[in-house]
């Protein structure tokens, strides 16, 4: 039987449902119309859901109306068009898989934070659990070690000001703000800044019809994503939170394996070994109910 806490449970199971919606942004953003501009797709992404979410954003409208932060979410929404504009920009200078490990490295920077700004205290074998999934998720991304080592210090910027972004928005959670209330403001802020992007780029091209409907279920679903995160962080000490981030690398793996028949290389499939490992050692509970069970499997 597995003795996990039911508040943790609830956690974990939750970050399976911002996994499972984080696999669908991909899959629907891989769909679309190769030909369109990244600026176009992006702020459809955020537009769309800005839009389809309506009847939730509706439904909590006196909540995000009441806040007493709408500075704060204003600064939020700011810093997180930092740190995506950032990303971008090492997207056009370094290699693809480099400029993703870096953002994979943003799960490192929770504990330390979450220490500094809620107080909570982490294990060296729960960081070290948070460092293996992370070394898992980089060598999943094969980065090109020979990359210009500025572009990748923005790239760690980028990552740090997202693991920020996290951890600061339990602080506000833990102050009574809705859940509903952060992902309005996220979303609101995306489809400003996307716009912002195309306008100043001119990188503005009409999608047709299919490719709307991916860029809309994929703004959906990255808006759920988010979400769901926070939800999960409720439950969840800052170094499982900060591990179980990565779950998307192994989901998507699996759901390309199905969908597209695209079987992982050795060395990623190591690396989302190490990913699922630093999970289970990054929390006590999981460590425990993992020792039962193979001395479970062992007696029988």
């Amino acid at each position: 039987m597995l003795m996990i806490p039911q508040h943790r449970l609830r956690g974990i199971l939750i970050m399976l449902a911002s996994a499972a919606a984080a696999v669908a942004v991909g899959g629907a953003i891989k769909a679309v119309d190769p030909d369109l501009p990244t600026a176009t797709v992006a702020f459809l992404r955020f537009a769309c859901a800005l839009v389809l979410l309506a009847p939730l954003w509706w439904r909590y409208r006196q909540a995000i109306l009441a806040t007493p932060s709408t500075g704060t979410h204003v600064l939020r929404g700011l810093a997180g068009l930092v740190a995506v504009g950032l990303y971008f920009y090492t997207l056009g200078v370094l290699p693809l898989s480099t400029a993703i490990a870096a953002q994979f490295t943003a799960p490192l920077f929770v504990p330390p934070l979450a220490a500094w700004l809620l107080g909570e205290r982490t294990s060296p074998l729960a960081y070290l659990g948070v460092a293996l999934a992370v070394s898992g998720a980089i060598l999943s991304a094969g980065p090109d070690l020979q990359a210009y080592v500025p572009a990748v210090a923005l790239g760690l910027a980028s990552a740090m000001i997202g693991a920020l972004l996290a951890v600061h928005a339990k602080t506000m959670m833990n102050a009574g703000e809705s859940l509903v209330t952060l992902g309005f403001w996220y979303t609101l802020a995306g489809t400003a800044g996307c716009g912002a992007w195309v306008l100043a780029t001119g990188d503005w091209v009409p999608p047709d019809a299919f490719s709307l409907s991916m860029t809309s279920i994929a703004g959906v679903a990255g808006s759920l994503s988010a979400i769901f995160v926070l939800a999960a962080y409720r439950h969840l000490p800052s170094a499982l939170f900060a591990a179980l981030k990565l779950l998307p690398i192994p989901a998507s793996a699996v759901t390309a394996l199905v969908l597209f028949a695209e079987v992982p290389a050795p060395a990623p499939l190591f690396g989302m070994s190490l990913i699922l490992a630093g999970i289970v050692i990054s929390q006590p509970d999981l460590r425990q109910a993992l020792s039962r069970l193979v001395r479970s499997a062992a007696a029988a």
